[in-house]
């Protein structure tokens, strides 16, 4: 019988690459900052704030007044924009 020799590894995170060149992954609720590059993720329950990842650590960020952060696009957008879509939305 073979076992696991590693039985504590964690799957990769969660993330979603928007359509853009260039454009950085965004990392979902519940999952870590990549070590090794930058990221943006996504607040656990505010629209208008995010996180900034940076090799492994996140940095609290907040959208300007009227405008929430857009997990597809990746960047904040006004709130009244009619294809914003905010991860606490959804």
């Amino acid at each position: 019988m073979r076992v696991n020799p590693n039985p504590t590894a964690t799957p990769p995170p969660i993330t979603y690459l928007p359509d853009v060149e260039g454009a950085l992954p965004i990392i979902f609720p519940g999952t870590d900052c990549p070590e090794g590059e930058r990221a943006f993720a996504v607040h656990e329950f505010e629209c208008r704030r995010y996180y900034f990842c940076l090799y492994g650590i996140r940095y609290p960020q907040t959208c300007p007044f009227m405008q929430k952060f857009d997990f597809l696009r990746g960047h904040c957008v006004p709130e009244n924009d009619e294809e914003l879509r905010c991860f606490n939305d959804v």
